[in-house]
């Protein structure tokens, strides 16, 4: 049986390098994956979305197609909160859903009078909460990727901070060797002892107790 995980986020996050890293992880320990990417507009601050299958090459059931419909995914890692709540339904009942609570404004929302409202981020991180809450619902851990990312003295580390709380909540396929491995493949080398400890931090953060949300 596959496991199957989206990442979201928009354009300039890293979503689609955090994919290729779990494929790369995934691949090194004799998985199979199937993997695709919606980008669209992801060089103007549009959704960007990362598919990944993965299975083990003798399983009966392996999947042909890499997309991720509905209610499919396992693992729901979202680098933003509004793609969180626009993909929430890709998730199924009893999934995980890491998720980001640093926003990135639209431009339109900036340019508005009232852009609190356009984009009000306490309303959907409470939806989403309300969301798990459900009977049909999920595992959240929302991630206050702002401050860690002030500690780690740089943004340019949410991706592989995120991918390193999924690792630490047990719920990704791989190990941490693999993950390591993955970085120094796909990463320059000059930021390679940077995104070491970005891994090591998040999965810190999320080996910590599911009820500790770690918002700012």
């Amino acid at each position: 049986m596959a496991m199957n995980i989206v990442i979201v986020g928009v354009g300039g996050q890293g979503t689609i390098l955090a994919s290729k890293l779990l494929a790369q992880a995934a691949i090194s320990e004799g998985l199979m994956v199937r993997t695709a990417e919606t980008i669209g507009m992801a060089q103007r601050g549009g959704s960007v979305l990362g598919y990944l299958k993965i299975f083990s090459p003798d399983d009966p059931e392996a999947p042909l197609a890499p997309l991720v419909g509905p209610g499919q995914a396992d693992l729901l890692l979202a680098f933003e909160p509004a793609e969180a709540a626009r993909n929430r339904q890709l998730l199924k009942p009893g999934g995980c859903l890491i998720c980001s609570s640093q926003p990135i404004i639209p431009v339109q929302s900036q340019l508005s009078k009232a852009a609190d409202q356009v984009y009000d981020m306490d309303r959907i991180l409470s939806w989403l909460q309300a969301e798990a809450a459900a009977p049909s619902g999920f595992t959240l851990r929302i991630v206050d990727t702002q401050s860690l990312c002030t500690q780690m003295g740089t943004n340019r580390v949410l991706n592989v901070l995120l991918v390193g709380v999924a690792l630490g909540t047990g719920r990704l396929p791989v190990q941490t060797a693999s993950l390591q491995q993955a970085l120094k493949q796909l990463v320059p080398e000059r930021f390679a002892a940077l995104n070491d400890q970005a891994l090591a931090l998040g999965q810190q953060i999320g080996q910590a107790p599911e009820g500790e949300n770690h918002e700012g």
